[in-house]
């Protein structure tokens, strides 16, 4: 763990270490603390262990380290882990980190002596000595070291030889890299995946630094990646200064902190220690103990440019991006570092060795070029685990050395394994002394064919594409969601390989796929070839292999002769391939043309292992698997694609096969076994027939054991290194072929150590591998008798992991198998109540399809409620006591679906309160009021709907459940004697809450019944069926239920606004057309609907009332009587507004209540008659006015009155005269369209109402709400107008109507400009974005500051911080939304020309707007993509050339109806794609978001120029 120079903790960047270890690699477990010096003492004490002094040791981020004292006055050390970090106890981290140190010093002590391989006794380098370990407690018990890091020392002790120090730590993790390429360390996986940590940010601090990012990126993927992979020799893993301890002496070095062990390639250590080393050189006193470091490692090892190039990549790697976590120096100095390191791997990709060998690093490729040492790895190219290691360097059959051919130029088209570097190489040196003469004339030979590989390398050079990382195993992260960056070009064609053209006749790759004989027939004959001719037989297998791969390169009988040579014939044969640029293989190839089947390939090797152990030739000629397994295995370590994916995939079958040649096995031996049994039972015991059974059977055994063994080989070899594959297809092909294992031999891999693997692989971040892994299990817990007890370890383990890809995976398709999986685990009693809680609350779920897969999880759950509540009423006796016979049809007496009903409401309450407690209504917050999305109620209510029956067929029994009154008070006597009818209904009763909830899920049940009336009115197949008539029937009666039900739950909910609001939206789904003419329902639901309007003042109960009526108006039955009753509330609500104004002390709320039902009114009903009509005259007021006048008075009035009532009175009249224009205009528009004579074309009090308005606006701040509503309204009445402006009558003539369309005052339009600044600086500010340093020009007056945001920040703890992050970012949406909506409606006005059309600013408000247009995100601008109209075609051609436009922007004149953004669409991310900018116009014509036009309509009003192209791609899209 990282210390930062003054030994201080610092864990900034520890803390994102943790969310790169994959759950399962480090297992929680719980020991007694010992985390204090006390603690320490009592377990001593309990050991027995005398001591005199304990004295805990500072500096470290993870354990507890303690110094004991002995009673001699000896010092060791103990040293404890704990389940979390020991400076944030809140971060856990599994223990079993101290098994694998301990581990680790117990192997090492045996391999390495403890003074390394110096000579020299005043430098001595060792590693620590481990005196006892206990597992349980977690505590190493080991020699101390010293007081003082080498780190520390290296400024701290004047005259310490840091040259020396140098000299003898090379020589010694040196030894350690030669002496361990076959040492076994366990599984430390974890270790690994903290490793990649600094690979994984890299990207984000170069970017920080201004520099290329997408360097960052393809370091990562193509080193980083490799960390998974590599398995050359142990790494200490941590190996810097900071963990070598020196001796009091100065003597001594111990090498210490060994919990980060791990096998990987020697160049990590070196890399990591050369950069802290020359982070000491430069800035801690220039004493030079890097160069001594890197001369000396050169000195023991052989090193190949390979080794070298991962030596820079590393070191410069760590260098960028710990000092930037980690406080070295000053900012200024850090950026320059960050600059020199990233000089450095520029460098490497550039292959620039000349500017290397001047670098930092230079020591260490200081050598020609031409002459640089190739690879020459004493354990290439075999399996990790079971393949013999070659020699150190390859040779020819003639025996002459050969140097593995350098590829200068890597193929950019081959996998992100061919980058030489990935290659599985168990070591990349050899000692000095063992390296072989090579012969000169090959030597000469090899350098020509490398300088011309070079040379054509360079010529074909080209960047690389820009990718995303890949990585072979992922952290415990989920997936998240990629937001939506535009539309992608296609990606250039892969060349392919022609596998089927140029196949001969008589190959086994014809016979397979082109003879069209079945494989098991085909398998036989090559049985039958083999017994003829061995090696020829062998032969042809292993071509046939390598045809599979798309390789035409071939293998002779001679190398079929030579087992022990196989691994360099295959190296060999994987170099030439790799030098054709071939991508494409028979695997993946999607060619129509091609005859390759998969399904055949797998087919042919399992019938061939099933002939081979039928005919006994398995067993009988070990030799032959044992040549099979030789050639193939090591395929699966290929950097090569092809080759490694496809020999994975016979592999895999393979195992398969023996399986169930396993299977066939047990079998035989049951029968023999029997058979065996039976005879002896028998009266006359035939002994010859006994034991010719027992010989058989152990014939079998034999047999048995062989099979096992060989499958796990095969799952050693193979499996456990490709299950992490950096290839997600060779991922998922493990997943599901372990899956079938499980299936086929459970006996062996039904288990807890297999089934982890899939476990692991559940936090794999490809979409495909994790709904592989979720489909495998499905078959587990899915089967008819599932093993429960084989399951239930497993599933106690990753059932976390699985709860969380069901609440938060990206992939909406995984989440349901996911809920579906749960479902399946809760109904064999594995889930705990936590869990199926929170699966349960997945019906508040945005995702449909989730939703929908919950639907059965939550009727469970609901059914487990309703039994609960049953069995505390007696059962089904006490129920039947209580409620007598129960009748379906009586919808007004209690009934037992009562009790279903409450367990409904109670469990929506209960997970709908947890949700809103974890912040999960976020998204519903951010819905703006004008949004058609249903609320988060309402779509719970639809899961209710489909999952409940009692619902969806008996919701009248629902209606009647919310009629009753439960509530009736008891007599004494029945409260005495608890009556079982009594009891029954006090467990029916319900909360406000719970009775609304039950309300939607009424509200739901009327619109399906209503959907399902249409649809049987409409449904023509079945017209005159039986079928048709009941179903109408059935709608028809469900209809008059709601007719009579509606105006009783009025009555009952009326009172309360948000009951009455949910009631009243039933009455949109009334069906009407199943209703008599002459029913008098229709005046009751009438009048109460108007009832309801005048008698609420809350905003949504007028909103549910005002729908309500525009839905009867639909109806031609109920037009005349619904205009008559909305006639009747305009007059009612007129003159209770004109006697509310006319009071001598107006109340405020009174008149803000009328406005706003005036406001509401005009939303369904033309209100000119009712605004412009003058009440007569009265008593109290000689001069009535008309209802517009007085709603512009009230604007006048209360403009300069500071309350919430005035507020909401003057927008709320702004409101409603807005839509008294728009009205008129649809009016004048409708005149002008259908008559030939004069039309007057008049907007009385218009400016008046201007004049008004605008004033408030400039009255309020300029980022007030009632301040952005006023701007909005003023907006959209003069953009109204200015869709006049192409009306004419059908004479062709306007009528005047020019004159209605006028431009917003130079007044208004600065307040409108200034607000705009103020949204877009607040805006800005809360979304860290820098704007353009002139901003504030044309503005009079400096934006407003926020306040709030200069706050300085309390310290909080991790889950108040994310509580307030997330609360940040809820506001920066919502102000996003609102600038936003401004800009929208600025860019309309503009359009329209009644904003910057004339005067001396004309032009200023679009430039000003523009300005920006960069800057601030997508979402604004995508706004401003419509503020200069669409381009030609021509234009838009020209623009993918990349051809520069001569000509202006061409602006087009679009009405405010037809400028509607269309959402955009997501399309799924796909490797080597090129893709468009964001928000660009090109990207916005292929998203259909602009069209274009014939160029005789496109006008030129001199707009501005294009807005440099944006390059800030970062953002996130509101709203995806």
């Amino acid at each position: 763990m990282r210390k930062n120079p003054e030994g201080s903790t610092e864990i900034k960047a520890d803390a994102n270490i943790l969310t790169d270890i994959e759950e399962g690699d480090l297992p929680i477990i719980m020991s007694v603390p010992i985390t204090t010096e006390g603690e320490l003492a009592s377990y001593l004490k309990n050991k027995s262990i005398a001591f005199k002094n304990i004295t805990m040791l500072s500096g470290g981020n993870a354990n507890f380290t303690f110094a004991v004292e002995d009673l001699e006055g000896n010092m060791t050390v103990m040293k404890h882990a704990e389940a979390y970090l020991k400076v944030q106890p809140s971060w856990h981290l599994g223990t079993s980190r101290m098994d694998s140190e301990a581990r680790a010093l117990e192997t090492l002590a045996s391999i390495l002596p403890h003074s390394g391989i110096s000579q020299e006794g005043d430098h001595v380098v060792r590693i620590p000595t481990i005196y006892s370990y206990d597992p349980d407690a977690h505590v190493i018990h080991e020699s101390y070291a010293g007081p003082l890091t080498l780190k520390a020392a290296y400024s701290e002790v004047p005259n310490i030889n840091v040259q020396a120090w140098g000299t003898e730590i090379a020589y010694w993790v040196a030894n350690l890299h030669l002496s361990t390429t076959s040492t076994i360390l366990g599984d430390v996986s974890w270790a690994t995946n903290i490793y990649r940590h600094m690979y994984n940010g890299l990207a984000s601090v170069l970017e920080k630094y201004s520099l290329d990012h997408e360097l960052g990126t393809r370091v990562n993927e193509k080193y980083g990646s490799l960390l998974a992979i590599e398995d050359q020799n142990v790494c200490h893993g941590d190996f810097w200064c900071g963990n070598m301890i020196l001796s009091q002496d100065g003597k001594v070095v111990t090498i210490g902190d060994w919990e980060m062990v791990r096998r990987g390639n020697g160049a990590t250590d070196v890399g990591q220690f050369s950069a802290e080393a020359y982070l000491l050189d430069r800035f801690r006193g220039g004493k030079d103990m890097l160069n001594p470091f890197l001369r000396a490692y050169k000195e023991k090892i052989n090193i190949d440019r390979e080794f070298a190039v991962r030596v820079a990549v590393h070191c410069a790697t760590h260098l960028i991006y710990w000092p930037s976590s980690v406080h070295w120096v000053e900012k200024d100095e850090t950026i320059k570092l960050a600059k020199d390191a990233y000089d450095v791997l520029v460098m490497v990709e550039t292959q620039d060795w000349q500017g290397l060998r001047n670098s930092f690093i230079g020591e260490f490729v200081s050598y020609n070029p031409e002459k640089f040492p190739q690879a020459s790895n004493i354990m290439a190219s075999t399996s990790p685990t079971s393949s013999p290691a070659p020699d150190a360097v390859s040779r020819r059959r003639s025996g002459r050395v050969v140097n593995k051919p350098v590829l200068y130029q890597e193929d950019p088209d081959v996998s992100t394994h061919t980058n030489g570097s990935s290659k599985r190489k168990r070591a990349q040196y050899v000692h000095q002394d063992d390296e072989e003469p090579e012969d000169s004339q090959d030597s000469e030979e090899d350098s020509e064919d490398e300088r011309s590989k070079k040379s054509k390398g360079k010529a074909k050079a080209r960047k690389p594409a820009s990718k995303k990382p890949k990585t072979a195993r992922v952290g415990m992260k989920l997936a998240m969601r990629p937001a939506v960056n535009g539309s992608r070009q296609p990606s250039r064609a892969k060349k392919s390989h022609p596998h089927t053209s140029e196949i001969e006749d008589g190959s086994l790759y014809a016979k397979v796929f082109l003879s069209g004989d079945s494989t098991t027939e085909v398998a036989q004959r090559w049985l039958e070839d083999y017994d003829k001719d061995n090696t020829t037989g062998l032969c042809e297998l292993v071509n046939f292999v390598l045809k599979c791969t798309g390789c035409d390169l071939k293998v002779d009988n001679h190398d079929i002769d030579d087992p022990d040579n196989a691994p360099n014939k295959l190296t060999d044969l994987q170099e030439e391939y790799q030098s054709q640029n071939i991508t494409d293989y028979p695997l993946i190839q999607k060619s129509k043309g091609s005859s390759f089947s998969r399904r055949q390939l797998e087919s042919f090797f399992h019938d061939l292992i099933d002939t081979l152990h039928k005919s006994g030739t398995l067993y009988n000629d070990l030799p032959l698997y044992a040549n099979i397994e030789n050639w193939i295995v090591p395929l699966t370590s290929s950097p090569i694609r092809p080759f490694r994916h496809t020999s994975t995939v016979i592999t895999l079958a393979l195992i398969s096969a023996f399986c169930e040649v396993m299977k066939d096995i047990d079998r035989n031996i049951g029968m023999t076994t029997r058979a065996k049994q039976q005879e002896e039972k028998g009266k006359k015991k035939a002994k010859d027939k006994i034991a010719s059974y027992q010989a058989k059977i152990t014939e079998l055994e034999g047999h048995k054991e062989e099979v096992d063994k060989w499958i796990h080989e095969l799952f050693d070899s193979t499996f456990v290194h490709k299950y992490r594959d950096i290839d997600p297809r060779i991922r998922a092909d493990c997943a599901v072929a372990l899956g079938s294992w499980i299936e086929i031999c459970p006996d062996i891999f039904f288990d807890g150590q297999f089934l982890r693997y899939l476990g692991w692989l559940l936090s794999d971040q490809n979409h495909t591998v994790r709904h592989q892994v979720l489909a495998q299990f499905l078959r587990l817990y899915n089967k008819d008798d599932p093993d429960v007890g084989r399951l239930r370890a497993f599933t106690q383990r990753f059932r976390d992991r699985m709860v969380e890809i069901a609440t938060r995976d990206s992939e909406v398709n995984i989440r349901v198998m996911a809920v579906d999986l749960l479902d399946s685990i809760r109904t064999i009693g594995l889930l705990e109540a936590e869990h199926i809680d929170a699966i349960g609350r997945l019906v508040f779920d945005v995702e449909a399809k989730v939703r929908k897969a919950v639907a059965p999880f939550f009727a469970a759950n609901v059914e487990d409620a309703f039994e609960n509540i049953t069995e505390a009423l007696g059962g089904a006796e006490g129920l039947e006591e209580a409620l007598g016979e129960e009748s379906v049809d009586d919808y007004d007496v209690p009934h037992s679906f009562w009790l279903k009903y409450k367990s409904i409401a109670q469990l929506l309450d209960e997970y709908d309160a947890e949700d809103e407690e974890s912040g999960n209504v976020q998204y519903w917050n951010l819905l703006p009021s004008w949004s058609s999305v249903p609320s988060r109620y309402t779509i719970a209510a639809e899961v209710v709907y489909e999952g409940i029956e009692e619902v969806n067929e008996r919701w009248p029994m629902l209606a009647g459940y919310l009629l009753y009154d439960v509530t009736t008070k008891q007599s004494a006597k029945k409260r005495k004697s608890q009556d079982p009818l009594e009891l029954f209904k006090q467990r029916c009763n319900l909360t406000d809450k719970q009775e609304r909830l039950l309300l939607e899920v009424l509200v739901v049940a009327t619109r399906l019944c209503q959907a399902a009336s249409i649809e049987a009115h409409t449904d023509k197949r079945s017209k005159n069926s039986k079928a048709r008539a009941e179903e109408v029937e059935k709608a028809g009666e469900g209809a008059r239920n709601v007719v009579t039900f509606l105006p009783r739950l009025l009555g009952k909910f009326g009172a309360n606004p948000e009951s009455a609001a949910i009631v009243l939206r039933m009455a949109r789904y009334v069906s009407y057309n199943d209703i008599p003419e002459d029913s008098v329902e229709y005046e009751t639901l009438l009048d109460d609907i108007g009832k309801q309007f005048l008698t609420h003042h809350d905003k949504n109960v007028l909103e549910e009332a005002i729908s309500a009526l525009l839905y009867a108006c639909k109806h031609e039955e109920l037009e005349e009587a619904t205009l008559s009753k909305i006639q009747d509330l305009w007059e009612k609500v007129s003159a209770n507004l004109h006697q509310s104004t006319r009071a001598k002390a107006p109340q405020l709320n009174m008149i803000a209540d009328s406005v706003l039902k005036i406001s509401k009114l005009t939303d369904i009903s033309d209100p000119t008659g009712a605004f412009l009509r003058v009440p007569s005259k009265t008593k109290a007021r000689e001069d009535p006015i008309s209802l517009l006048e007085l709603l512009i008075g009230l604007i006048e009035t209360y403009t300069m009155t500071e309350s919430s009532e005035a507020e909401a009175i003057v927008v709320g009249a702004a409101m409603a005269i807005s839509k008294f224009y728009m009205w008129t205009v649809t009016s004048i528009q409708s005149k002008l369209a259908e008559s030939s004579d004069e039309v007057p074309a008049t907007a009385p009090h218009r400016q008046q109402f201007s004049s008004a308005l605008v004033s408030f606006i400039e009255e309020r701040p300029k980022a007030d709400k009632a301040r952005l509503a006023a701007i909005s309204i003023l907006l959209d009445t003069y953009t109204a107008f200015a869709t006049l402006r192409k009306v004419h009558n059908t004479n062709g003539t306007t009528n005047g109507t020019e004159e209605l369309i006028t431009e917003i005052s130079p007044e208004g339009q600065n307040a409108i400009l200034r607000t705009f600044v103020t949204l877009e600086n607040k805006f800005a500010k809360k979304s860290g974005k820098s704007l353009e340093d002139d901003m504030n020009e044309a503005v009079d007056e400096a934006p407003e500051s926020d306040s709030e945001e200069d706050d300085e920040e309390e310290e909080l703890d991790t889950e108040e911080q994310t509580q307030r992050d997330q609360q940040r970012n809820h506001e920066k949406l919502l102000l996003e939304r609102a600038f936003c909506e401004l800009s929208g409606k600025i860019v309309l006005a503009l359009l329209a020309r009644v904003l910057d059309a004339s005067g001396s600013n004309k032009g200023v408000f679009r430039k000003r707007i523009l300005k920006n247009k960069t800057k601030l995100g997508p979402n604004f601008k995508e706004v401003l993509a419509y503020i200069d109209g669409p381009k030609s075609k021509k234009q838009l051609k020209s623009k993918s050339k990349g051809v520069a436009a001569e000509t202006a922007p061409a602006v087009q004149e679009v009405p405010a109806a037809e400028v509607t953004p269309a959402p955009p669409e997501e399309e799924d991310d796909e490797d080597e794609i090129e893709e468009v900018e964001e928000g660009d116009e090109e990207d916005l014509r292929r998203r259909e978001l602009l069209t274009d036009l014939p160029e005789d309509e496109i006008e030129d009003d001199g707009a501005d120029e294009d807005v440099a192209n944006d390059n800030d791609d970062d953002d996130d899209i509101m709203g995806d």
